[in-house]
């Protein structure tokens, strides 16, 4: 916009000067007339040519100024798309970049894109490491195979996306929710998820083995064939939950005020 707005420069000057002095003029006229135009006449020019000029002046400038918002309305959405096209490639780009930084990058793009209003992305394969991710919000966005390790999630929420074959390593999560995410065999051993939200969500052959997920929340999700073996499942709630096949006392390393109805 910056750019835009400086190549036009020079006519947005020329506007609002003449703009100006056709505003003073008019709201002066009984002393412009009385003093420039008292009498005077010269063919067409006469006080009335000049009032009736004034008056076409006004609805140019109104005309003019209807057309600039109109035009820079439509290069903002030109620039706003272009921009969104732009992140989109280097954050595909990024998918598959190993470098330690990674990553960092990696959520730059997401904020970006965040700051943009895309909350649909594609980090399938990507590889996040040591990175506190916070206030990231994706929807139905495909994540199938990343591999985040060694970060955080805080205030994150991805509602319906895809996390198949997904792998969590030494991760960290608080007030972050996965519902009617589709996590089926990821691996979350060892994950603390202490109080996220899985409702509605497709864990089917995922792993939370010895991973805390104290008063974390599974109503109605399909738990078939998930392991919760060694796992925190104090004040956990799995009403509506499917696919339980074991009794979760007998495995879990802390089941104590589980709320299965």
């Amino acid at each position: 916009m910056k750019y835009w707005l400086y190549e036009l420069r020079i006519p947005i000057l020329a506007l609002v000067l003449s703009g100006t002095v056709i505003i003073a003029v008019t709201g002066r006229w009984s002393w412009v007339s009385g003093h420039v135009f008292p009498n005077t006449t010269w063919g067409l020019y006469s006080k009335e040519f000049f009032e009736n000029v004034l008056v076409e002046a006004h609805g140019m400038i109104l005309d003019l100024l209807v057309i600039g918002l109109v035009a820079y309305l439509f290069q903002r959405r030109s620039e706003r798309s272009d921009l969104k096209k732009q992140v989109l490639r280097d954050l595909e780009d990024l998918r598959h970049y190993r470098g330690s930084d990674a990553g960092y990058r990696i959520y730059g793009e997401l904020r970006r894109l965040s700051s943009l209003g895309v909350k649909k992305v594609t980090i399938a394969t990507a590889r996040i490491n040591d990175v506190s991710l916070e206030g990231l919000d994706l929807v139905d966005s495909s994540a199938q195979g990343v591999v985040i390790s060694k970060s955080s999630l805080r205030d994150c929420a991805f509602t319906g996306c895809d996390f198949d074959g997904a792998v969590f390593l030494d991760v960290r999560a608080k007030r972050t929710t996965f519902r009617g995410a589709k996590l089926v065999r990821a691996k979350l051993v060892g994950a603390r998820f202490k109080g996220c939200d899985f409702s509605g969500a497709d864990l089917t052959g995922a792993d939370f083995s010895n991973a805390d997920l104290s008063s974390a929340i599974f109503r109605g999700a399909n738990c078939t064939r998930t392991k919760f073996d060694g796992a925190k499942l104090r004040s956990a709630n799995f009403v509506g939950a499917t696919g339980l096949s074991e009794e979760l006392s007998s495995i879990a390393a802390d089941a104590k005020h589980i709320k299965m109805k």
